[in-house]
């Protein structure tokens, strides 16, 4: 039962924030909308406790069996594709040559935790806008045409 909701929850996710992203050519506009789904998921509250992983992660983190994996094994997979948009990203020239990619992913999707976190503890719509404010300087810093962010506004 516990595995069938971690598929769930993973099928929501994709619906909800993947599959738009989609349909949208490989890029920094593309990692901008999937930042951007990311955040108004969390906000509108698909799940009463934010992002689902995000809650999951947290129980389980430093516990073994199938269900943390199973977190664990999603959590790379969705880390890994932000870290392949970003590639695309450089390789296209949309990002400056030599960004670290691995690196890059890492702090915008720290942002996109810590305003699911933030927005928990009380804070209301002021993580959100700090982070997306932040995601979108981050990737201008790091070579991204402003006018392809506009998810981020």
């Amino acid at each position: 039962m516990q595995l069938a909701t971690v598929d769930t929850a993973a099928d929501v996710f994709r619906t909800r924030i993947v599959d738009p992203a989609r349909e949208l050519p490989r890029g920094v506009e593309r990692v901008a909308t999937l930042l951007r789904g990311v955040l108004d998921y969390s906000r509108r509250r698909v799940f009463t406790g934010g992002c689902f992983f995000a809650a999951a992660s947290a129980d389980l983190d430093s516990k073994p069996g199938p269900v943390a994996d199973a977190v664990r094994d999603w959590m790379r997979t969705w880390h890994g594709y932000i870290e392949s948009q970003l590639r695309f990203a450089v390789d296209g020239g949309e990002l400056s040559p030599g960004t670290d990619v691995e690196r890059l992913a890492f702090e915008l999707l720290a942002l996109t935790d810590a305003a699911n976190t933030r927005s928990l503890l009380g804070d209301g719509e002021t993580p959100y806008r700090f982070a997306a404010d932040a995601v979108r300087e981050r990737l201008i810093a790091s070579g991204a045409d402003a006018a392809k962010l506009g998810a981020l506004a």
